[in-house]
């Protein structure tokens, strides 16, 4: 994950007005992102409850839609609510795996924005579409 954090570093150098990175939100060993976003911006990781009741209400649908299926929160879903200190979880309404939003600098143009999304696994034009009292927001990739 040490080059994800590099990639980032490089990329608050830029100056850019919003950082977006997509995929590796999940529950595997390789879905890296939280935690190199973490070490990069010297963040620890937090369990973030919002994100954690999301993680447990999308398995234990899955699990009226699948007989047998165990939608007990295994370490490994519970790793999808695992956040850096300071961001805020947004709501997936495709997937588990919830996605993040972090202020990762503040210079002279104001806040930096991080977000981290979902990687593109079903329609990427579908967006996103905020939790009710969310401010207005909408993050689509086109690839």
């Amino acid at each position: 994950y040490e080059e994800i954090g590099i990639e980032l570093q490089s990329a608050v150098l830029r100056r850019p007005r919003l950082i977006i990175t997509t995929g590796g939100l999940g529950p595997t060993d390789d879905d890296l992102t939280m935690r190199a976003i973490a070490a990069s911006f010297g963040r620890p990781l937090r369990e973030d409850p919002q994100a954690y009741e999301w993680v447990a209400q999308r398995y234990a649908y899955i699990a009226t839609q699948r007989p047998g299926f165990d939608a007990t929160m295994t370490p490994s879903r519970a790793k999808m609510a695992q956040f850096p200190e300071g961001s805020r979880p947004i709501f997936n309404p495709s997937g588990a795996a919830p996605a993040m939003a972090l202020d990762v600098a503040t210079g002279a143009d104001g806040p930096l924005p991080l977000a981290a999304v979902i990687g593109c696994s079903g329609d990427p034009h579908q967006g996103w579409q905020p939790q009710a009292g969310a401010p207005p927001v909408k993050i689509a990739i086109w690839v």
